[in-house]
């Protein structure tokens, strides 16, 4: 099971490539959240005729988010360096992700790249394109070892990335 989350499915968030990679993907996708390329994403899901495979939850609470999100395998953050905004963002589905043990397969953005790189909990895409998101993808589902390795790291990473250790850094910073 895949997951695309957030409250920003907007455009140049790589959700059209996600979508249409799932032609060359034995699994399921599920888009949970909204925004601005959700109509686009449904037009690709009838025009592929990947019904059985992508399903739109809209937006759901905090916790049905996160039961949702646990349930899992990979999860997604595709943002396209098109604007310094995404450029150097940290997405909140990348932490959503790593506390429910998710492996991630992300654009090449600096922030997000130096995360899943530094705690190896997934693979970074040079590109943002159907076949390269299916290549990731079905690495993963074939090397089902490499897959658990991200999972258990992503896990791990969670426990290190928290706010509770993150504030005394920033309160050095601000300080100084």
């Amino acid at each position: 099971l895949l997951v695309l989350q957030g409250a920003g499915i907007n455009i140049d968030r790589g959700g059209e490539e996600l979508v249409s990679a799932m032609e060359f993907i034995d699994g399921k996708l599920w888009v949970i959240g909204d925004g601005d390329a959700l109509p686009k994403l449904k037009d690709l899901v009838k025009e592929k005729s990947l019904e059985n495979k992508v399903s739109f939850k809209g937006k759901v609470p905090l916790s049905e988010l996160k039961e949702l999100t646990a349930k899992a395998q990979i999860g997604f953050s595709l943002d396209k360096d098109s604007n310094i905004n995404y450029r150097y963002s940290l997405p909140n589905k990348l932490f959503d992700y790593l506390q429910a043990s998710c492996a991630v397969i992300c654009s090449n953005l600096v922030e997000v790249n130096r995360i899943v790189e530094d705690f190896k909990v997934g693979l970074v895409l040079e590109e943002v394109s159907p076949i390269e998101i299916a290549k990731a993808v079905n690495r993963l589902f074939e090397d089902s070892d490499l897959l658990q390795e991200f999972q258990s790291n992503a896990l791990l990473a969670s426990k290190e990335l928290t706010w509770d250790k993150e504030q005394s850094k920033l309160r050095n910073i601000l300080k100084n």
